[in-house]
């Protein structure tokens, strides 16, 4: 069977394939991941395990799905499936079933230390020529963290290293910057760049990308002021975006040199602000002047790029939103995307791939259904507009009451089990399931918004989808592929809000699998097992989706 329902001329198909790629009129094709993709393998569909749905398939559908096979958009970088592991929620590696959780996930990339520690953390003890605190805007950082400390709440060094052993991860570094400056000694900034070389040369070549501080740019980070009169190489009392830039390249040769001397490649990224009006409590503007000031810093002789990539943060939305604005923020990276190269433009510097090291949603809605949904739309988005990496904030923060919780897995929540996953954890790991090797073109008709989808392609043949109902109410649609064989049955998973009667449910799903122990979570326990609802094609691919709620969806073919 050429499709689903019907056959078209191949011809004109390879033509709508190629308008759809961005290639005619002279319009620019989409940026591709980079570097990010050096490692890039194609991935063969594998039916999951499965049984029939007891559901019969409908007839009448409000919306068309049309996925194009041939009409790529972009290789599927493994790297935008990332996470922070933080330094102050204990030894990830000691427990088990967590353990076993994330591997079955399979991020690509576990960043440490992740988030505002970075900039005090010593990964092989503390240094004598500290001073007893570190500086924000108006007030300190007093505590510095040894990363051969060994306290059961905290994650150091060998700690680090043997999650990702356990859980068979890559990594990103993010080495202390700050260090540049508010140590003390004559020359803190060749101090500070010789202990990230040191660094480099510690991890002998496992870890391949690596960062050059923590939001550098931000008033409430430690080094963002410092004290001059313990200052010995005249650095200003306040950072800004030219000096980080000079520092920058004084790290980047180190580290090169040392991981050279080992004989491995690295790839160094520096820090961008993701706003020119991120808040800055100081009034000193640094974040506005931030990224025009390090862009031309950034600039070799011959145009290239110092860094290998650049990354930046952010956590989508500000104020109480619907959840169908919070998950229409999914394109906030797009836009990311457009601010940051229109900066290295002005400053005529090579484009290099971007790298969303943190980000997530503001409280408080992180943990719920809702944030699964964006979180998984976001994802898919990266893939599509080519950003190189993404670490989603975090495998484990803290519950914070009606702030939420920034963690994929609860801590310290009275209503769940530490180490259960809340909705988002679920949607990510699903992604990995279904996603194919390369991004493809797709088109919803009518489009009335509240449908959001993702399509992606197989070597050698397959189709795995990604749909979202980003409405309250149940909405049904057909998929239609015209340029690829459809094979016998397709396969899904549906995430679903668990029916509890809460728009912010943070209770999940699979299949009509739930966790019946917990009021929040999921089907942690039997994750592995789920199988997949299988029907059919016969009648084509015809499906219904429940109010906020998703599908993933897999579509085999015939050669």
């Amino acid at each position: 069977m050429r499709s689903i329902f019907f056959s078209v001329n191949t011809a004109f198909f390879f033509f709508l394939a190629t308008i759809l790629s961005g290639h005619v009129n002279g319009q620019n094709p989409v940026p591709d991941h980079g570097l990010f993709v050096n490692d890039w393998q194609a991935r063969t569909f594998k039916k999951p395990q499965s049984i029939p749905s007891k559901e019969r398939a409908i007839e009448k559908v409000n919306s068309k799905i049309t996925v194009y096979y041939d009409a790529k958009i972009n290789k599927v970088s493994r790297h935008i499936s990332g996470v922070n592991a933080t330094t102050y929620t204990g030894d990830y590696s000691a427990d088990s079933k967590f353990s076993k959780l994330v591997s079955g996930w399979n991020p690509s990339l576990i960043r440490f230390p992740g988030g505002d520690a970075s900039n005090a953390y010593f990964f092989k003890g503390l240094p004598a020529d500290l001073p007893s605190k570190s500086l924000t805007y108006n007030g300190e950082w007093t505590g510095f963290g040894d990363g051969t400390e060994d306290i059961s709440w905290k994650m150091n060094t060998a700690k680090y290293y043997a999650f990702l052993d356990s859980v068979k991860s890559g990594g990103i570094i993010t080495v202390n910057y700050a260090y540049a400056r508010y140590g003390t000694s004559a020359d803190p900034v060749a101090k500070a760049a010789s202990l990230a070389a040191d660094w480099v040369r510690f991890d002998k070549g496992r870890t391949k990308y690596w960062e050059v501080g923590n939001e550098t740019y931000a008033c409430w980070e430690g080094g963002f002021r410092i004290d001059t009169t313990l200052n010995k190489d005249g650095q200003p009392e306040y950072i800004n975006g030219k000096l980080y830039g000079k520092h920058f390249r004084v790290f980047a040769d180190s580290m090169r040199a040392a991981a050279k001397q080992i004989g491995s490649e690295i790839y160094i990224g520096a820090i961008f602000a993701d706003d020119d009006h991120v808040w800055d409590g100081s009034g000193k503007h640094v974040t506005k002047n931030w990224n025009e000031l390090l862009a031309p810093e950034l600039r070799k002789s011959d145009g290239g790029n110092y860094a290998d990539f650049i990354s930046v943060h952010s956590y989508f939305l500000n104020k109480e939103k619907t959840p169908r604005e919070i998950i229409n923020s999914f394109n906030v990276p797009k836009g990311l995307q457009k601010f940051i190269f229109g900066k290295l433009d002005k400053a005529h510097v090579k484009h290099v791939p971007l790298a969303l090291t943190e980000w997530n949603i503001k409280s408080p809605h992180q943990t719920t259904q809702v944030g699964g949904l964006q979180a998984v739309s976001a994802f898919c988005s990266m893939q599509e507009i080519g950003f190189g990496a993404s670490c989603y904030f975090a495998l484990k923060d803290y519950w914070r009451g009606d702030k939420g919780d920034f963690g994929m897995f609860s801590h310290r929540d009275s209503l769940l089990a530490d180490s259960e996953p809340y909705p988002p954890f679920y949607h990510l790991y699903y992604i990995n399931k279904i996603i194919g090797d390369k991004m493809i073109k797709k088109q919803i008709v009518p489009d009335n918004g509240n449908l959001l989808t993702f399509a992606s392609s197989y070597e050698g043949g397959g189709i795995g989808m990604l749909i979202v109902n980003k409405s309250n109410t149940e909405q049904s649609f057909q998929v239609d592929i015209p340029d690829l064989k459809i094979g016998d049955n397709y396969y899904w998973y549906e995430l679903s809000k668990y029916d509890d009667g809460n728009i912010w449910s943070e209770k999940i799903a699979i299949n009509g699998i739930s966790n019946p122990k917990y009021s929040k979570g999921g089907p942690s326990e039997a994750l592995a097992e789920i199988p997949a609802w299988t029907r059919s094609t016969k009648q084509g691919v015809k499906m219904k989706v429940n109010g906020l709620s998703a599908i993933y969806l897999l579509i085999e073919s015939k050669k």
